[in-house]
């Protein structure tokens, strides 16, 4: 089973070279709201256990199960649930500002409200062509 992400902000990912004669190493900027496909397809090298991805439908490469561990734990990249939670505690708390009549916490959380919706929109549509291509 295949598993989605969408960057909810831009970092650079270091892409480890497996070559055998020479060690270098490519930088790989990821893009706040690319999308991140997360296959099956692992392999176990230099003593650690590596996952094809596929960056915005075009790119694959391997990428430590260690980095992708990080990058979800840092919040750089999200799951369609995370994002649902995330919305429904940000949604809180533009209630809890307006009840306060805290204008600056009120328009933070309202932005963020806006930069969530905008991602969990861009995952859902890549999300329900992925499916409709399974299906066919």
């Amino acid at each position: 089973m295949h598993h989605y992400f969408i960057a909810t902000e831009s970092f650079d990912h270091i892409v480890d070279c497996f070559c055998p004669d020479s060690r270098h190493e490519d930088t790989l900027e990821i893009n706040e709201d690319s999308l991140i496909e997360v296959t099956e397809d692992r392999k176990f090298i230099m003593d650690r256990w590596y996952i094809l991805v596929v960056l915005n439908t075009s790119w694959q490469f391997y990428m430590a199960l260690e980095d992708v561990e990080n990058y979800f734990k840092e919040g750089k990249m999200m799951t369609s649930m995370d994002l649902e939670l995330k919305l429904n505690y940000v949604s809180y708390k533009i209630d809890e500002a307006l009840a306060k009549e805290d204008e600056a916490s009120f328009i933070h959380h309202s932005k963020a409200q806006k930069k969530l919706c905008h991602l969990k929109e861009k995952l859902h549509v890549y999300l329900d062509r992925a499916s409709e291509n399974h299906l066919m």
